[in-house]
């Protein structure tokens, strides 16, 4: 099994196991071709969103100090096939013809093609967009733990809320030490030598589309 082929298994067993639109993948699992595409655009985070849709729109509204991106990669070929940057900071009128900055309509995504949105300036972000036919169909299951609700609540909360305000928050879940721990010892959250948390890549994908906000404590 080739590189490419395992990353769009490991891709759609995350989204029929979940049912999702949305997960995440970490960027270093991502076919060698669109991991060269995102360092060009200086996208540096260790994990990207990936979203399953059929069609999309290359517009991307800009912003001041930014400049929006669209780009299309070849997965067969590994080759960019479409790279257009809008204006920097939007829209402006010595560029009409900017497709990233004035072409709103749709177009189908290709089979075995992905698309990169994202923009670059004062700060950088990505997403990825596929073509649900592009994955490979009859995976297994994947492994890991059963999550309950409570789990999940805690997991929503390190995705969701700042560290500054977090304690506030767990203290309201019964057992959320307990809950924590053993969420980092299956690896939906990690902890560094001084104990500060973080939501992994994996935990993401666990709370994808978990309908619930912290707020509501």
């Amino acid at each position: 099994m080739n590189r490419q082929t395992l990353i769009l298994k490991t891709l759609q067993r995350v989204i029929l196991s979940r049912i999702a639109k949305k997960i995440h993948l970490k960027v270093k699992d991502l076919p060698e071709s669109v991991i060269k595409a995102l360092k060009g655009l200086g996208y540096n985070k260790s994990d990207i969103s990936i979203e399953t849709v059929t069609e999309i729109s290359p517009f991307s509204a800009g912003g001041q100090g930014q400049q929006s991106y669209f780009v299309v990669v070849d997965l067969e070929s590994g080759k960019k096939v479409i790279e257009e940057r809008g204006s920097w900071g939007g829209e402006n009128m010595f560029n009409p013809t900017n497709r990233v900055d004035k072409d709103a309509a749709d177009y189908k995504i290709p089979d075995n093609a992905v698309v990169i949105k994202g923009s670059t300036g004062n700060y950088n972000f990505a997403n990825i967009y596929v073509n649900p036919n592009t994955l490979i169909k009859a995976l297994p299951e994947p492994k890991g733990i059963k999550l309950e609700e409570e789990d999940l609540k805690v997991l929503k909360i390190f995705d969701g809320i700042t560290s500054a305000y977090r304690k506030e928050y767990l203290r309201k879940i019964p057992k959320s030490e307990e809950i924590t721990k053993k969420l980092v010892q299956e690896g939906y959250l990690k902890q560094n030598k001084a104990l500060a948390t973080q939501i992994t890549t994996e935990g993401k994908n666990a709370v994808s589309d978990f309908k619930w906000n912290p707020s509501s404590l």
